[in-house]
């Protein structure tokens, strides 16, 4: 699990390409499949499960405001990257 979290924080900081971490996975899969052949319909499912693609974000909030529930109260400065 902390390798998944880790791969989910490097994405959504843009620190590692999807496709360095499909093909981490993958390896990762080949490999446990070789020990365990018997999981191969396991693997097979979750692959089939998976959605075809997934958005990693973040959110930060460095004003006076608080966020609840997603929703912000209070002040909020907004900027995009290619703001900087």
């Amino acid at each position: 699990m902390q390798m998944l979290n880790e791969h989910a924080e490097a994405l959504s900081r843009r620190e590692i390409t999807e496709r360095a971490v499909t093909d981490n996975w993958t390896e990762l899969f080949a490999a446990f499949l070789g020990a365990h052949t018997d999981a191969r319909a396991d693997i097979e499912e979750l692959a089939t499960a998976a959605p075809s693609r997934t958005t990693i974000g973040s959110q930060n909030n460095y004003s006076s405001g608080v966020f609840i529930g997603n929703n912000h109260y209070g002040e909020i400065n907004i900027s995009t990257r290619n703001d900087r």
